[in-house]
């Protein structure tokens, strides 16, 4: 379960869009009107600098509640808390019958490591929005840090069911489907992640993985191939692909190349983890196999990474 101790770091984000992407169709969302202009984004996706967060809640108290919550988000983005928890205050009171107000005291109560005034914060933001994808989201990962595994789970899916453009529900069903040998749901999870990002790295290598582990050597080379042509750098990436090269397809020469690239992507120091095996050692090994092979032949086939991965 290690591997989804990651969604402790992550902050669901809310954005206003100019216009609505989706309707909200529950008769019993008090809140429609706070929540039919609103998508989730990825705090990842948004570029925010520090100024973009007041400095006081009379720079947007007499704004509209768009307004507020940008600047909420913002502030989020940033790591200023006290200002998410004033903006907070000031959504929950000017715009009641939005769910945001609530929502935001529930991040800043986490924050705090406050975990049961969060979950009574998120609880009060599900009251007027019970549909709505990031607070069902909120409501799982605050499940999770409380131990409660089987309950998170049911929430993340419900997040998922009510938005799919909730990339982390994605990959936090995805590693948990893994783990349980659940090689199809896994797999449609991944991509379903890779569908909303598709540069999304972790997204991509979940396909590779689990494509891997199938034995689906063409499904995990392109997966890896656009991994590695927007990720050049990821060590992970390169791995995976030269081992398909050699373990999937006993393509030497291939994995050969792949391996010999890694190489001088560290010697260049260009890779975002430390070779952790010896990899003179494994491209030694893989010469000989290409001589034995074919003795004076070496694959002239373009390394994956180099070619226009199509989208």
């Amino acid at each position: 379960m290690k591997k989804l101790i990651f969604i402790t770091a992550c902050l669901g984000l809310i954005g206003c869009a100019h216009q609505p992407t989706t309707k909200t169709t529950a008769g019993d969302d008090l809140g429609k009107e706070f929540v039919s202009p609103v998508v989730p984004q990825s705090l990842r996706m948004v570029e925010t600098r520090r100024g973009d967060c007041p400095r006081s809640i009379n720079a947007v108290k007499a704004s509209g509640w768009k307004v507020q919550v940008q600047a909420a988000n913002a502030c989020v983005r940033s790591g200023q808390w006290s200002m998410v928890e004033d903006l907070g205050n000031q959504l929950a009171q000017a715009h009641h019958l939005g769910p945001w107000g609530a929502y935001y005291l529930s991040l800043a109560a986490e924050h705090r490591n406050d975990l049961g005034r969060a979950a009574w914060m998120n609880e009060l933001a599900l009251k007027k929005a019970p549909k709505n994808g990031l607070l069902l989201f909120q409501q799982g990962r605050l499940q999770w840090l409380a131990r409660d595994q089987v309950a998170a789970l049911k929430s993340f899916q419900a997040a998922i069911d009510a938005d799919a453009r909730l990339t982390e529900a994605h990959m936090i069903l995805g590693q948990q489907a893994f783990l349980n040998n659940d090689l199809k749901t896994a797999a449609i999870r991944f991509q379903s992640a890779v569908s909303n990002e598709p540069r999304h790295l972790p997204a991509l290598l979940g396909v590779a993985e689990v494509a891997m582990k199938g034995k689906d050597s063409k499904v995990a080379g392109e997966a890896l191939a656009q991994a590695i042509f927007h990720h050049p750098g990821s060590f992970r990436a390169r791995l995976k692909q030269a081992q398909v090269f050699e373990i999937l397809e006993k393509n030497f020469p291939m994995a050969l190349e792949a391996y010999k690239r890694m190489r001088g992507l560290e010697k260049e120091r260009k890779l975002d983890a430390r070779v952790d095996f010896d990899l003179d050692g494994k491209i030694r090994q893989l010469e000989g196999a290409v001589k034995e092979v074919s003795p004076n032949q070496l694959s002239q086939r373009d390394p994956a990474e180099e070619k226009k991965v199509q989208k």
